[in-house]
């Protein structure tokens, strides 16, 4: 009706050439209302926003709005969506120096235009919420006025939590967080009081700024220790700009029923990670577990997550300087046999092996390369006695570096194939070997003076026969029992210590590590859909991103090209060529959530990331570039078929359809959920191929929150039009 708040001789500080103004602010309903303004009013020295005006626009003025030509000071438009009756984060820009005039809706900018004027100072009161009769209804909170021209960066930045009061070119903060009483502080030390006049009342927030900001990141350090397993649970948690304390629910359930000890983090504004120890839990069963943080906003619980305490295998890291595996003596080969192995190349050394058998150079060598010579191509190749010619084949393409990849190779009937990834990719002539005794028999090493193999190397398996290709795409991804017939020797490399490796066929060909060969952790093994084969092993190859890789993924529609996220730092792009993967790119942000939720638009040009915000970014030929930030957190993220479509989920509240328009993206909707007891709204998204319809589902349970800070709020206007 008539409710609003004064400022009293604010006009000697008001911004001339540069303003930004920040506010949130939840209306009741359409009508003639002014969000703030300097009185007296005046046509040509005019600071005032009508939002929305009874035509459902919005207007900025700044300086002399009536100004003729595209240099007035007034810059207006249509919302693309209502924004009544729901929490809105609006910034205003005027920048002479930029020459433009910009509107900032939730920190996406949704209009600009060319021009701007300027201001000039004077005695001037400000309103916020009304100018006369024409007042605005609803709640307003978080008020801040600068005399810079605030980035995109800056106002995502800034908008979902608190300010010191100190920052550069802030000259007017108001918080709103009295509670009671007839003022509000300045708080930046300038001042500027606010007085609510005709009744104004305060009331509880509901602006979704201060909560903290949560995530359930992957456990770490999972395992048994003799009978009982072990884990560190991980999560990280910006405390938003208030005291904030953390812990972890855990248990067999999603009832959970145990926590971990509660750990102080501060009032910061950046992610902070910490774990908790986990100890005495017991073997193959899985544990779920999710992070949990409060402060004074309110409680924000992260996405579950869960574990399993088994034994993980372990793997051979040849170092590419000295180290090997030497294999007792024996005849080997006939006429028929398999090799099969899991490799991890990390270069493409001159001839390296995955394994010589034989007795000196040349001499009746049977050789599985990783490279022949520096091509990057895997080969074959079988010597008879010493003579230096042998018969080979070799792979079309490159073997790809820094992901685990299962090469075989089979021989009968002086035929021999090359597989690569489950799949045969070249078949020619070579002569079976001599049936003779080999007593220099390696791995990862040459019988000549070839450099070493630089690549990690598990589940060797040598058979008497020529496997299928059938049962070569089957057993590569499944441990064997080691009695399976044909089967001759096997070597897992699951000690994960030690100087020796055993032969799982119980046929005492166990192997010797040389010159200090390390164990490591194994490459995580794929489990197929029933019917299909894999095709590649994919790591992050860096140490120290492992136990997040793969933390999320997305595929585009023609299978081509692959999206994974490690919900740490990086997302790594993966591209098929023929029956090869290798790793385009490895697309990073300034966050350190990045990756947590990924999407490829359907021709695989397109990728969404969520992070604290969410990226888009786009391909060009081979080069990937970042195309858009959208100011938007959460926890999930979807982009349809043509990629012009985004929807993403907030994890609690909301979730925001953005679309593109060229290379300029903007928000087209919020969505909410339509109850109140409903929480975890957009933990997961879906959207169809053309855009047009979503999935966002929510689960019921009971809100434990504490109250909201008070906020001022600013009641309706019944009055006639304003000034317009």
């Amino acid at each position: 009706m008539d409710d609003f708040v004064r400022i009293a001789n604010f006009g000697s500080l008001m911004p001339t050439n540069e303003v930004t103004v920040e506010f949130w602010l939840k209306v009741e309903t359409v009508q003639n209302q002014v969000a703030f303004a300097l009185e007296p009013n005046q046509d040509t020295n005019r600071f005032l926003a009508h939002m929305p005006f009874a035509d459902g626009r919005v207007y900025w003025d700044f300086g002399n709005w009536n100004a003729g030509g595209n240099g007035g000071g007034r810059l207006s438009y249509t919302p693309p969506v209502a924004t009544t009756n729901a929490w809105h984060h609006w910034t205003f820009v005027a920048s002479q120096s930029a020459n433009a005039m910009c509107i900032y809706r939730n920190g996406m900018l949704e209009t600009n235009k060319t021009g701007s004027q300027v201001f000039t100072p004077g005695a001037y009161d400000l309103l916020l919420g009304g100018l006369s009769t024409f007042c605005t209804g609803g709640q307003m909170d978080e008020f801040r006025i600068w005399n810079v021209a605030r980035s995109a960066a800056e106002i995502q930045d800034g908008m979902r939590h608190p300010l010191t009061g100190a920052e550069p070119g802030l000259v007017a903060y108001w918080k709103f967080d009295e509670g009671a009483g007839t003022t509000a502080a300045d708080a930046t030390g300038h001042g500027q009081t606010a007085t609510p006049s005709n009744g104004t009342a305060w009331a509880s927030s509901a602006v979704p700024l201060f909560t903290p900001l949560v995530s359930t990141l992957a456990a770490s350090g999972v395992g048994l220790d003799g009978t009982n397993g072990h884990a560190t649970l991980n999560g990280r948690v910006n405390p938003n700009g208030l005291p904030t304390s953390a812990w972890f629910e855990w248990g067999a359930t999603t009832s959970y029923g145990q926590t971990t000890a509660v750990t102080n983090l501060g009032s910061g504004v950046t992610p902070l990670d910490w774990s908790a120890e986990l100890s005495d839990l017991t073997p193959e069963v899985r544990y779920h577990y999710r992070v949990v943080a409060t402060n004074s906003a309110g409680l924000t619980a992260g996405a579950d997550e869960t574990f399993v305490p088994t034994q993980w295998g372990s793997a051979l890291a040849l170092d590419g300087v000295d180290d090997y595996v030497r294999v007792p003596d024996g005849i080997w080969f006939s006429n028929a046999f398999t090799i099969e192995a899991w490799v991890y190349a990390r270069s493409y050394q001159s001839w390296a092996r995955v394994l010589d058998f034989g007795n000196g150079a040349p001499a009746d060598n049977v050789v599985l390369a990783l490279s022949e010579g520096t091509t990057g191509r895997p080969c074959f190749l079988v010597f008879h006695g010493t003579d230096v010619n042998a018969q080979m084949i070799t792979a079309p393409e490159l073997l790809s570096l820094n992901q685990w990849v299962h090469l075989a190779v089979t021989l009968t009937n002086d035929t021999a194939t090359l597989y690569v990834a489950g799949v045969g990719v070249v078949t020619d002539t070579v002569w079976a070997p001599n049936p003779v005794l080999r007593t220099n028999n390696y791995l990862g090493r040459s019988n000549w003076a070839d450099p070493y193999a630089d690549a990690l190397l598990d589940d060797v398996r040598l058979w008497n026969v020529a496997r299928s290709p059938a049962e070569i795409q089957e057993g590569m991804l499944h441990p064997l029992t080691g009695a399976e017939p044909g089967l001759v020797a096997y070597w897992k490399f699951d000690e994960g210590a030690g100087t020796t490796a055993a032969d799982a066929t119980g046929h005492g060909q166990t192997a010797s590590l040389s010159n200090g060969t390390a164990w490591v952790p194994s490459g995580v093994t794929i489990e197929p859909l029933s019917g299909a084969s894999l095709e590649a092993r994919w790591t992050a190859g860096e140490i120290g991103r492992e136990y997040l890789f793969g933390y999320s993924v997305s595929l585009s529609a023609d299978g081509n090209t692959a999206l994974v996220g490690t919900a740490t730092d990086g997302v790594y792009v993966f591209v098929r060529s023929g029956i090869y993967w290798c790793q385009q790119a490895r697309l990073t942000g300034a966050d350190s959530n990045f990756g947590r939720s990924v999407s490829l638009s359907g021709d695989g040009n397109t990728a969404l990331v969520h992070g604290d915000v969410v990226y888009v970014f786009v391909r060009t030929g081979n080069d990937w570039s970042q195309q858009a930030k959208l100011p938007v957190s959460g926890v999930s993220a979807c982009l349809s078929g043509d990629g012009n479509t985004a929807l993403l989920g907030e994890g609690m509240f909301y979730a925001y359809v953005c679309v593109r328009n060229g290379t300029n993206w903007s928000q087209q909707a919020t969505l909410t959920r339509d109850n109140p007891a409903v929480l975890l709204f957009g933990c997961s998204v879906a959207l169809s191929g053309d855009g047009n319809y979503y999935i966002v589902p929510v689960k019921r349970e009971r809100i434990r929150s504490p109250a909201y800070p008070p906020r001022l709020r600013s009641l309706s206007s019944d009055g006639p039009p304003a000034p317009h």
